[in-house]
């Protein structure tokens, strides 16, 4: 019988604790309700035990009909897409971790069954864990996994961690960026940041382009558009980091008001906090 969400987070969770990581108690309850937690600026999702040694690992089934397919794996709830790079494989003993980029590779390596597999978005793995390795279930192919610490995930390869704007064309006087991002640059977002120095109202984290240059993003707590129609005033903005843009935009945050920083020029409604918490994000 596979282990709820909260059972294999809270193993996850002794791991990082025996390694003296230091999960915020807030942090801890998204992550046992949910099952993303964020680590070092990548999105983590703990995998599906059904055992000590037997998991099951989503994979994006784009992959196998576009050669240059490199999309994340995801998970939909109604009127949402979250999607997440780093796959937490936790075991009695071990935490592993594996990047989706590396699992991809090895789903690409697949020796039996192709045609049935590659129609499937979740898939079994069986952990080897006196080797550090996994196979494809009813495969033979091993394939490495890392054991877990923040210096290995600090040091893996740049696999553009932050979704930064990019190919940008105008529609409606809005921009569409391809991470499927609605963003507008308007006076309200610029306000916004102002206020809070460009520092995410949730971590304080500051990006510096150069000396003069700093980077944030505006989130929208009511999202503009089909089907939310939020308004783009700055009662429903907030200022915070691509990294928990992202988050919130998946619905993967719930937003405590006592724990976000709240700027005493800043005219941000509770209603649309409300929103988020009771509309966008899912626990």
């Amino acid at each position: 019988m596979a282990w709820s969400i909260s059972k294999s987070a809270d193993l996850v969770l002794r791991h990082l604790e025996m390694q003296g990581i230091d999960v915020d108690d807030y942090y801890k309850e998204v992550f046992k309700k949910t099952g993303f937690i964020d680590i070092e600026g990548y999105t983590c999702r703990v995998v599906n035990v059904t055992s000590e040694t037997n998991m099951r690992v989503r994979v994006n089934k784009d992959w196998f009909s576009d050669d240059d397919n490199m999309d994340k794996p995801f998970i939909e709830k109604p009127g949402m897409t979250i999607s997440f790079e780093l796959n937490l494989i936790p075991t009695e003993n071990k935490l592993y971790f594996l990047h989706f980029k590396d699992l991809r590779n090895c789903a690409l390596q697949l020796e039996y069954d192709r045609d049935i597999w590659f129609k499937e978005a979740i898939w079994g793995i069986e952990i080897d864990i006196k080797n550090n390795c996994f196979r494809w279930k009813h495969n033979n192919k091993c394939f490495p996994l890392q054991e877990f610490s923040v210096n290995k995930v600090k040091k893996l390869p740049d696999y553009n961690k932050y979704a930064w704007p990019k190919d940008v064309g105008e529609i409606d006087s809005r921009k569409y960026v391809k991470t499927t991002r609605l963003v507008r640059d308007t006076s309200i977002s610029k306000e916004v940041k102002e206020i809070y120095n460009y520092a995410c109202q949730i971590c304080g984290e500051t990006i510096m382009l150069d000396e003069d240059n700093y980077y944030a993003e505006a989130h929208h707590l009511k999202p503009l558009g089909s089907p939310h129609y939020g308004p783009d005033k700055v009662q429903n903005v907030i200022c915070v980091c691509p990294n928990h843009h992202a988050m919130l935009d998946y619905g993967a945050l719930y937003l405590d008001k006592s724990r976000l920083y709240i700027h005493k020029n800043h005219d941000l409604k509770k209603e649309f906090l409300d929103y988020h918490n009771k509309i966008i994000s899912y626990s």
